[in-house]
């Protein structure tokens, strides 16, 4: 067995001293790695889940400004509409009291007359068959000036959808109807009317 002198002894127990120093110190740097490396992960985690939660709240808020702007969008429209509607309703009640006075005016007959006159010569109506001509109640007293401004054999019998004036030839043989009255001419402008007027609703922002 071999013998160890003092001296030996303390510069071996050295020795062991400054391995296991050495040991320790690395295995503590090693450790200082892993914990910081772990420290960035959480933080790029934390931060990952604030930016999603960022980004959702980004999102409900632009969700919830389209939704506001939108329905202000449609209110504001429906107001527009509103407020075309009551004067084109104006408009035309005025042009429809207008037409009432001229179908109970003189010049009347005369219009009626030449109506009657340009649809039977129109080459719509067969002279050797009966047109049934529907007019107002009110023009049921021009029954025979009527029949013979026309010139073609006709029957004419009183229509309640028709208020104004003016008559509505039908061929029965040919499948045909010609609307000559005084209301389907306000239709008729009711439909320039929205289409040309200029008075076109929109409402965006």
């Amino acid at each position: 067995m071999p013998v160890y002198n003092a001296d030996k002894l303390a510069v071996l127990r050295q020795l062991m001293l400054e391995k296991a120093q050495a040991e320790k110190q690395a295995i503590q740097l090693e450790l200082e790695h892993k914990r910081a490396a772990q420290l960035e992960k959480v933080k790029d985690q934390a931060l990952q889940d604030a930016y999603q939660v960022i980004q959702s709240q980004r999102g409900n808020i632009s969700v919830q400004a389209v939704s506001a702007l939108s329905q202000k969008s449609g209110e504001l429209r429906k107001q527009l509409i509103r407020q075309r509607d009551n004067y084109a309703q104006a408009v035309f009640d005025e042009v429809k009291s207008r037409l009432e006075a001229f179908s109970a005016g003189k010049e009347y007959g005369k219009y009626l007359e030449n109506s009657l006159q340009n649809a039977a010569a129109s080459g719509l109506f067969d002279k050797n068959k009966e047109t049934l001509l529907r007019v107002s109640a009110r023009d049921l007293q021009r029954k025979e000036e009527i029949q013979k401004a026309f010139g073609f054999p006709c029957c004419v019998k009183a229509d309640e959808t028709i208020e104004l004036g003016g008559f509505i030839a039908e061929s029965r043989e040919k499948g045909i109807a010609l609307d000559r009255t005084l209301d389907q001419k306000l239709e008729q402008q009711k439909e320039w009317f929205y289409g040309n007027s200029g008075f076109l609703v929109e409402a965006s922002f």
